[in-house]
């Protein structure tokens, strides 16, 4: 296991501060990829900060921010699986320049310095009293663990192979699971090697929705009934994919469960002898 490091937290803030002041000036893929990326990692550490400082002014706005990419990310995504079909090319490039135009104006705007203030103190306060109380960070952190691996749980539980909405409802509880591994991970809260596995049910339940999301974009547009029809096609494939090796899926959920829970209950501070 990494050495741990609740100051590392404060690194995750600054960082998603960092690429927030990238954004403002920086409209490219890359950019704000990374920036949605910093976001959701932040968003999946939020209820620990929550429990120490009020969160909503930096959390609302964030959020925003955040779905306010959504539709860019998902006509880019359909800009790179369409490529061969140049009468698309047009309409799909049309309709990123609207969103890049439309976010344009948004990113200058973006973690002014009271929001900054918020955020940055938010942490300050966290760590502060993960400092002065020994056993709370870890303790706080399992219970957030429990709350996000039995959504996780409910949600899998609750997939079935006629309402492929369910898979998509899995998909976002699985993002928030995966971005708190990935930050417990980091900061040597459990071991290095505890996200082994989860970036390919991330991808596999991100396909499934980016067919779905490029069918019913097809459809409305009046697209060749070939087109939406191969979309629909290949993501009733990747579901009996999933639908296959969902034991797989449980037995990794199941294992990641009792890692994480292990580690972050053998950092408690044990009671003191009477």
């Amino acid at each position: 296991m990494n050495t741990f490091n609740i100051n590392a937290l404060q690194e995750r803030i600054e960082h998603y501060l960092a690429t927030a002041e990238q954004v403002g000036h920086d409209g490219s893929a890359d950019t704000i990829h990374a920036f949605r990326i910093a976001s959701r990692t932040v968003l999946a550490l939020e209820p620990l900060l929550r429990a120490t400082s009020k969160t909503r002014q930096w959390r609302k706005p964030m959020k925003r921010w955040l779905k306010g990419l959504n539709h860019l990310r998902d006509l880019q995504v359909m800009q790179e699986r369409l490529e061969l079909h140049p009468e698309l090319s047009m309409e799909l490039e049309a309709g990123v320049q609207a969103e890049l135009a439309a976010w344009a104006a948004i990113r200058p705007h973006i973690a002014d310095k009271a929001f900054r203030k918020r955020l940055q103190r938010s942490a300050r306060k966290f760590c502060q009293h993960c400092a002065a109380h020994p056993g709370y960070f870890p303790a706080s952190a399992l219970l957030l663990w429990w709350n996000t691996q039995e959504a996780v749980q409910a949600r899998f539980n609750a997939i079935t192979a006629d309402d492929p909405a369910s898979l998509h409802r899995l998909r976002v509880a699985f993002k928030s699971l995966r971005y708190l591994v990935n930050t417990l991970r980091n900061i040597g809260a459990i071991p290095a090697d505890a996200s082994t596995g989860l970036k390919h049910w991330h991808d596999l339940l991100g396909d499934i929705q980016d067919r779905q999301v490029a069918q019913h974009w097809l459809q409305g547009k009046g697209a060749d009934a070939t087109l939406p029809a191969r979309q629909t096609a290949e993501s009733a494939q990747l579901q009996g994919q999933f639908m296959q090796e969902r034991a797989q899926f449980q037995a990794l959920l199941t294992q990641l469960d009792t890692v994480v829970s292990t580690s972050l209950s053998a950092m408690l501070t044990p009671p003191s002898a009477a």
